[in-house]
């Protein structure tokens, strides 16, 4: 790597960066990479929140996103709502929590 003592923005040349696996992993198959960044974008009205808190139980609780695409490992969800009041949120994930037989209350769901 080259340095010049105390970089705050380290400069690493091409041939010295460490080769990775390239088998794809997924966060849930075939619809989201584990390592991927993206945006749910779609018209008005077109059930964009329902899909992203659909993927977001699925992750958080290892169970099918919208009863197909399988969750390798169950794992932590942060959700960002900024159009939503929270009772509205909470109703339809607890909507979907029933639909798939799981109980919010008693689960690390938070």
């Amino acid at each position: 790597m080259v340095s010049e003592g105390n970089q705050l923005l380290p400069v690493v040349r091409v041939g010295e960066i460490r080769c990775e696996d390239r088998t794809q992993r997924w966060l849930i198959e075939q619809l989201w990479g584990e390592s991927s960044v993206g945006v749910i974008g779609g018209a008005p009205k077109c059930s964009k929140t329902w899909l992203g808190l659909d993927m977001a139980l699925s992750v958080a609780t290892g169970t099918p996103c919208l009863g197909k695409y399988a969750v390798p490992r169950a794992g932590p969800v942060l959700v960002y709502l900024a159009e939503d009041a929270l009772p509205v949120v909470r109703e339809r994930v607890a909507g979907m929590a029933r639909h798939r037989g799981l109980d919010l209350a008693g689960s690390k769901f938070t």
